[in-house]
């Protein structure tokens, strides 16, 4: 069943979408010891880590085990590293309290290793997944007509995308629908359009990937 829309003020959706997430983490972490929170990348994330970095029960976190939905092949502190830029804007002022930090070690020239590596640390479900929706209604680093869109066992797997870095590590769909809770940034007026028309087409996840998440709560505002 899909969740409505929320449509926030350009100048205020990150922080609003920042206490959104928060309060979901809150929740579950009343009702269990831990929870795992899957990151995703982008201009629109960067905005929400600036803004999710300073709210007050983001500080006080614990027990919280953070993972990352794609990555591309390259540094940590390079500048096109989801890693790198989460640590500096998400975790810009420390590693919080009994929370934990898996990055995709996506440079390694062996991406079989790394994914045996990252599957073995992985919980059996994501609590909360983050997404990016791209213009093109990619999620992830997964485009459309990618092979990693048929994988009905992995979690995660190699690809390459149409865009520069071209090879990265991405979450698959079995992983998507896994999760628990799923949250999609759109924002800017370009991803509102891409998100109507896999509303209205219902097309198959190979031609837009972002089908696979129509059941998390999608966040909209046209501030990009």
């Amino acid at each position: 069943m899909n969740h409505s829309p929320l449509y926030f003020e350009e100048n205020d959706w990150p922080e609003n979408a920042a206490h959104l997430i928060q309060s979901a983490i809150n929740c579950l972490l009343f009702a269990q010891k831990r929870c795992s929170v899957m990151l995703t990348g982008g201009r629109s994330a960067k905005l929400l880590y600036q803004a999710w970095s300073e709210n007050i029960d983001f500080k006080q976190l614990n027990n919280v085990d953070f993972y990352f939905g794609d990555e591309r092949s390259v540094p940590p502190l390079d500048s096109e590293s989801n890693y790198g830029m989460a640590m500096e804007n998400l975790f810009k002022y420390e590693i919080l309290g009994n929370c934990s930090i898996h990055r995709m070690e996506a440079e390694n020239l062996s991406h079989q290793d790394v994914i045996n590596k990252y599957k073995s640390i992985l919980p059996d479900r994501i609590d909360i997944l983050l997404l990016s929706l791209g213009e093109d209604g990619h999620i992830a680093s997964l485009f459309l007509n990618d092979d990693a869109l048929n994988h009905s066992n992995r979690m995660v797997a190699s690809v390459l995308a149409p865009i520069s870095p071209k090879r990265r590590l991405s979450i698959t769909p079995k992983l998507i629908q896994s999760a628990r809770q799923i949250y999609i940034l759109a924002i800017g007026p370009l991803k509102k359009q891409v998100y109507n028309e896999i509303v209205n087409k219902n097309p198959k996840s190979s031609d837009a990937p972002g089908v696979l998440a129509l059941g998390g709560v999608w966040i909209f505002s046209n501030q990009l």
